[in-house]
């Protein structure tokens, strides 16, 4: 992972996107010193990372490599991930104290750049896909959309989905709520930065107190997972809903698809979500778990809330699944 952030870093994976390159053309291309770059290679090629044409030792990337770390509109994306993971990698021992002491409290990335990464991570893995294919799975959501629909967007990290929602459907009128401040202050400047402050704003509160007006939809991504009572958050959610609103989950596949995934981006995911996630997820209580969320967890945890349908939407995604949570007629 150290090399893959090395390469990130040096833009060596833009030096071999056009044409397969020797150690000496790479050397020279990107710059660095040609044994450094024999051993990156070798070692890459040999992790699958990038790919060697065993006759001429010639390396360069594959179709779905360029896609994984070029490609900034794409699901796969990985550039955002891996330098999450050089962030963490700094951590590792106050990580490490969270775990050993039971030491509930939470913990932020000591880094500006940190919400960058997360940016650009949550646009790649969630924001680019739900915006472009999964939202117009959703029935009637579209038409709430262009309709100039209230919509929340809980535990909105960085605000990116907020922002494509906003860019997309300019008639929408988006509130973002998220616990931590900096994330908050990053997605008001970029909304600032991108002109959308008229129909988009961050605020920095608890999701589980946050009382809102009934909003037509709330989002809910990658964020139940990462809460110390995520009944809680749900309840408080759905209450945020208008009589014929829509809540929309986006929560990490659970363990048994994660083990039965044929690639590995997902139980990366994973790994990711056990070192950043989790620590923050938990307070003063056991949260759910990171892969617990199925169709009838979810269910039943809508169940205690009043009466609500839950339908899972099926989606192209290694580690995601998006559910759909309305009121039943005449539900609370």
């Amino acid at each position: 992972m150290v090399l893959l952030a090395v390469g990130c870093r040096l833009e060596f994976f833009d030096a071999l996107k056009d044409s397969p390159l020797t150690t000496t053309e790479f050397s020279r291309i990107t710059g660095v010193n040609i044994k450094y770059a024999e051993e990156w290679l070798k070692c890459m090629s040999f992790s699958g990372y990038i790919q060697v044409q065993p006759r001429t030792r010639k390396y360069f990337l594959s179709e779905e490599q360029k896609d994984i770390y070029l490609n900034r509109t794409s699901s796969n994306y990985w550039i955002g991930m891996i330098s999450m993971w050089e962030e963490l990698s700094r951590r590792i021992e106050t990580i490490s104290e969270i775990y050993r002491l039971k030491n509930h409290s939470q913990h932020e990335i000591d880094s500006a750049s940190f919400p960058h990464y997360i940016s650009q991570f949550s646009d790649s893995s969630i924001g680019t896909p739900f915006i472009s294919r999964w939202l117009y799975k959703i029935g009637g959501l579209m038409a709430k959309l262009n309709n100039g629909c209230s919509a929340a967007d809980i535990g909105c990290g960085t605000g990116s989905i907020a922002m494509k929602l906003a860019t997309e459907f300019p008639n929408a009128r988006i509130t973002g709520v998220d616990l931590i401040q900096s994330n908050v202050e990053f997605a008001n400047k970029q909304a600032t930065e991108q002109g959308l402050t008229d129909r988009v704003e961050f605020i920095q509160q608890n999701a589980t107190t946050f009382l809102g007006e009934a909003f037509d939809l709330v989002l809910l991504m990658d964020v139940l997972s990462a809460t110390a009572d995520p009944a809680m958050l749900l309840g408080s959610c759905l209450a945020l809903l208008d009589q014929d609103g829509l809540c929309v989950v986006v929560a990490p596949k659970n363990e048994t698809e994660i083990n039965s995934l044929s690639t590995g981006i997902g139980k990366i995911l994973y790994g990711f979500s056990c070192l950043h996630e989790l620590p923050i997820s938990i307070n003063n209580e056991v949260p759910v778990g990171t892969l617990a969320w199925s169709l009838e967890a979810l269910t039943n945890v809508c169940a205690t809330h009043g009466s609500y349908r839950v339908d899972q939407v099926g989606v192209n995604s290694d580690f995601y699944n998006l559910f759909v949570i309305r009121r039943m007629c005449g539900g609370s």
